[in-house]
């Protein structure tokens, strides 16, 4: 038994509590098969996770400030709509690294699986999944502000007189908005599925 009072990964459930979460992990209160360990692997990952995850950051920091600063003081660079979703995104991939930095010192990031407690998988599925849902929330409300006023004026979307008598409109492009959606989607879903430790 570990110093929290859960049964490690592979072991019988100790509490109710290891029993409520091998039912939302793994779909069952069976004991998941213990992963074979190499011989000479070591105890953990954590330090080289925490030096890529700290690059990660500079590299993600460094990049973006570069353009965001380029637009803002550079003549003849304005903000577009493509500045205004990458700090949004960018904000969402540093809580993401700052969180698995956490997890190393705190929880099971970087150990072997075998070395990982249920209540460990519990909270770190937890705070993926919901680091998960809030990029769909994101999503959804971008997609449907694109949909919105993708036309000037919004109108122009769906009245097509406006097409005819009014030479000024303008509309984004429909093609290219549906690929970067698909895009976002795929992604998403192999996201999804590579997060999904029911498959263990």
């Amino acid at each position: 038994m570990s110093s929290d009072g859960s049964a490690y990964f592979g072991e019988p459930p100790l509490s109710s509590g290891d029993v409520t979460i091998m039912k939302g992990l793994f779909g069952s209160t069976k004991p998941p098969k213990r992963v074979p360990v190499p011989p000479g692997e070591p105890k953990t990952a954590a330090p080289g996770l925490v030096v890529g995850l700290s690059f990660a950051i500079v590299i993600v920091v460094f990049i973006t400030g570069a353009r965001l600063l380029t637009r803002i003081f550079r003549k003849g660079q304005v903000f577009g709509w493509d500045d205004w979703i990458v700090i949004p995104g960018v904000g969402i991939a540093l809580a993401y690294f700052a969180n698995l930095l956490v997890r190393t010192q705190t929880g099971c990031a970087g150990k072997h699986m075998n070395d990982c407690t249920y209540k460990e998988l519990g909270v770190f599925t937890t705070i993926v999944n919901n680091i998960f849902l809030g990029i769909l929330i994101l999503f959804f409300f971008i997609t449907l502000f694109i949909n919105i006023f993708q036309c000037s004026p919004v109108t122009a979307f769906f009245n097509y007189a406006i097409k005819v008598d009014s030479p000024t409109y303008h509309c984004l492009d429909t093609g290219k908005i549906s690929n970067a959606f698909s895009i976002i989607n795929c992604a998403l879903i192999d996201l999804r599925s590579a997060t999904d430790t029911r498959k263990t």
